[in-house]
């Protein structure tokens, strides 16, 4: 019955609203029916009509006060302005895709900070980064950080909520979570600690990134929600408040927290009066050809379907990102970056280990990548893509494995079809004989399209994820910033001359000379003893992947991955302490130490300490 209704146009808050009218009409007639009995009749039926029209509008004039004003004020200013209608405008008609929708994290990216949505405990303990302490506390529905004077926790009292800080707003919901709060000059600042939610333990925010230690009297990074997350994580705008409504904080003006419909379907509210009418929803069912007044990425060509993702996904050249604050999904994404031109410069960095070599204002565009123009930065899925063949001389687009709407949220992978399947559809030559193209067993990790093509060659929240410039393998990984090859991340413990054999045997790749291979060392060595640090990290993640631990002897890595967790890095000790634990159930390690201090060194053989004495130390820092 509803879904009929929303074909009409009418939807569920349009029914609840009538629906309460006529029933709190209906309660005030009764009433006044009752107590004017003994009245004149007509002026009984007057009076009992009056009264139901009165309370039966006043339901529809009344609205609640907000609940809690406390969390709701600080927030960034949500309106439907400028061509946007929202999520819940789309729900009626749409309850199916909605739902899907509500079941993703791209909506939980950043929510209101509810007992709902607050993933970490709140419970009185005090964390501490570069000499400064902050404890944590619940009270009621709310949750409160205060910077304390001690690492020990004072007693939580009323006097305690009066100096502490509400958290308003979280974001992220899948691998790690962060919160804010108000600062005092009304922008909202993050909490320096994040919460790993697999894991269920906090970690200091600098401490989730891969960059270089920091001295203990550095000053904490201040991230202020309107200066960086806001672009990607809500959906319309933003704007800056102050240009329509002066007198709201200076945080920036959007339509929804969260990642919503309208962010991949573009502002919706010349779609929802157009579709008013029934006449034009039923004429449309009979075309053939797509409503112009809505987006519907799956129905634009490449190029323009991959912008829409691409908008978040992609990296973007220094000093650009806030070009893409006026995309709007149907346009190209390179009228708004200057895609080709960073390409141009990132391709003639390709020899460059070192990115500090490199001007200012190239170092964190140059350093997302691999020297090959590969992107190692996790979450730039369409910048890979984009020099894949399957995308410049095909069709491929996102939307040619993901699906928001039919999939499972993790990783939104289109079903039904399998990994393999995704690639076969087009490589139906390969799929006849899988094992003459992938010289591996059938059923094995290496006849899976995406180990060799899509390697987790990219690293970002404390792991390893796939690359998606889909290319062939390459015996490469030798040197600072050079990609650590699909063959040998999966057989860890062979030499890339090994696998640079192989290729040369199997598919006519070039063999590389002398110096640019390493015709002994097991890779995983090389690049865990040898590697800069995102190599170091990588690799790391790989000891802990299973087809890795099947491919490999693990005996010959299990040192070198142990000598990890004195790394420099904090990010590289901690992708090495889980892994491993992933290898040996036994090993119970705190990682919370480890993240916080390199333990002592335990490195005892020879010959891998000389090769520790050659580990590269240029500075990195992935910009995720």
């Amino acid at each position: 019955m509803i879904e009929e209704l929303a074909a009409l146009g009418v939807s569920e808050v349009d029914i609840l609203t009538w629906a309460t009218f006529v029933a709190a009409a209906a309660i005030g007639s009764g009433a006044g029916w009752f107590f004017l009995r003994g009245s004149p009749f007509w002026s009984r039926v007057f009076g009992t009509l009056s009264l139901g029209a009165f309370i039966g509008t006043c339901t529809l004039v009344w609205r609640p006060p907000p609940a809690d004003a406390e969390l709701d004020v600080p927030l960034p200013e949500r309106i439907r302005d400028r061509g946007y209608a929202s999520s819940d405008s789309c729900r009626a008609c749409h309850p199916g895709q909605y739902e899907s929708w509500h079941d993703s994290f791209h909506r939980t990216m950043t929510q209101v900070a509810t007992p709902q949505a607050v993933r970490a405990p709140f419970a009185g303990q005090v964390l501490s980064e570069r000499g400064r302490n902050f404890q944590f506390a619940q009270q009621g529905g709310g949750f409160y950080v205060r910077e304390v004077s001690t690492p020990d926790p004072i007693e939580v009292d009323e006097a305690f909520f009066e100096h502490a800080a509400r958290v308003v707003m979280t974001t992220g919901s899948h691998h790690m979570q962060a919160y804010w709060f108000e600062a005092g000059d009304g922008r909202l600042e993050q909490i320096p600690f994040v919460y790993l939610i697999r894991e269920e333990r906090w970690l200091a925010n600098s401490d989730s990134f891969l960059e270089p230690p920091h001295a203990e009297d550095d000053d904490l990074v201040r991230y202020t929600w309107s200066d960086s997350c806001v672009t990607c994580h809500s959906t319309g705008g933003p704007w800056d408040a102050r240009d329509d409504h002066p007198d709201t904080t200076p945080e920036a003006t959007i339509t929804e927290l969260g990642i919503s419909c309208e962010a991949c379907h573009g502002p919706a509210q010349a779609h929802v009066e157009a579709n008013r009418s029934p006449a034009r929803r039923y004429a449309m069912r009979g075309k053939e050809t797509t409503d112009p007044t809505i987006i519907n990425p799956a129905n634009l060509p490449n190029r323009r379907s991959s912008s829409v993702c691409g908008r978040c996904h992609s990296v973007h050249p220094d000093g650009q990102g806030i070009r893409v604050h006026d995309f709007r999904p149907g346009e190209l994404l390179d009228e708004y970056l200057s895609i080709g031109p960073m390409f141009d410069m990132v391709d003639q960095a390709g020899e460059i280990g070192d990115v500090e070599w490199l001007p200012f204002d190239e170092r964190d565009t140059v350093g997302s990548f691999w020297r090959d123009g590969s992107v190692r930065v996790a979450g730039r899925e369409h910048t890979g893509m984009v020099r894949s063949g399957c995308y410049l001389q095909g069709d491929m687009d996102c939307t040619s494995c993901h699906s928001m709407h039919d999939s499972d949220p993790s990783k939104q992978l289109a079903g039904p079809a399998t990994d393999d399947e995704m690639c076969t559809g087009c490589h139906a030559d390969v799929a006849l004989d899988p094992t003459a193209h992938t010289h591996h067993a059938a059923e094995s990790a290496g006849s899976r399209c995406v180990n060799c093509h899509m390697p987790y060659s990219a690293y970002g929240l404390l792991m390893a994820t796939r690359s998606h410039r889909m290319d062939g393998p390459a015996a490469t990984g030798l040197g600072g910033r050079a990609r650590p090859n699909a063959c040998n991340l999966c057989h860890l413990d062979r030499s890339i001359g090994w696998a640079s054999v192989l290729l040369s045997r199997w598919y006519g790749a070039p063999m590389p000379t002398t110096a640019e291979r390493e015709d002994e060392l097991a890779a995983g060595l090389h690049w865990m003893l040898r590697g800069d640090a995102t190599q170091r990290a990588i690799t790391a993640w790989h000891v802990g992947w299973e087809p890795a631990r099947s491919a490999s002897d693990i005996s010959v890595l299990r040192p070198a991955l142990e000598a990890l967790l004195s790394d420099p890095y904090s990010s590289v000790r901690q992708v090495a302490g889980a892994s491993l634990t992933r290898i040996d159930e036994h090993v119970a390690l705190d990682m919370s130490a480890i993240a916080a201090d390199p333990i002592a060194p335990t490195l005892s053989d020879t010959a891998l300490l000389s090769l520790q004495l050659e580990r590269d130390d240029t500075s990195v820092a992935i910009p995720e």
